[in-house]
């Protein structure tokens, strides 16, 4: 792969995303997972969703910092 997945998901929603992640790590492909309790599939309490926006920032500068505007 040419940068590792990022899979941030709802609790209900893991055991669909587990296949995926198990598929990848059998592949000694990385991938990071993040679940958060009491969500649905859109993120509404405010600390979670500020947590996704910040992960997301880290994980761009991370996977993809030739590709960024120089800050």
């Amino acid at each position: 792969m040419a940068f590792p997945p990022l899979i941030q998901s709802a609790d209900g929603e893991l055991i669909p995303a587990l296949e995926a992640v198990y598929a990848l790590r059998s592949a000694n492909s990385p991938v990071d997972v993040f679940v958060f309790p009491d969500e649905e599939h859109i993120t509404r309490q405010p600390a979670h969703r500020l947590n996704v926006y910040q992960r997301n920032l880290r994980w761009f500068d991370f996977c993809l910092p030739d590709h960024l505007p120089h800050k």
